[in-house]
């Protein structure tokens, strides 16, 4: 069985994205690679690998003081 995100992982993956102003256009990417059209629809194996990413993006820009 498949197992959904849920309304937490979806909010917290909202939040990243948000923060690290995220481009549309990757999050665009994300999604069709899911083959999802929200992040409401993903599973949450497909969220979670999202979130671990964008806090991996967190932690790297905190190390560096923001800079890229």
């Amino acid at each position: 069985p498949v197992t959904l995100a849920t309304s937490q992982e979806v909010e917290r993956l909202k939040q990243l994205v948000e923060g690290l102003k995220v481009e549309p256009e990757t999050v665009d990417k994300w999604l069709a690679k899911c083959g999802v059209e929200s992040y409401e629809e993903m599973t949450h194996e497909q969220i979670n690998s999202l979130i671990q990413y964008c806090e991996k993006q967190v932690l790297k820009l905190s190390l560096t003081g923001g800079n890229k």
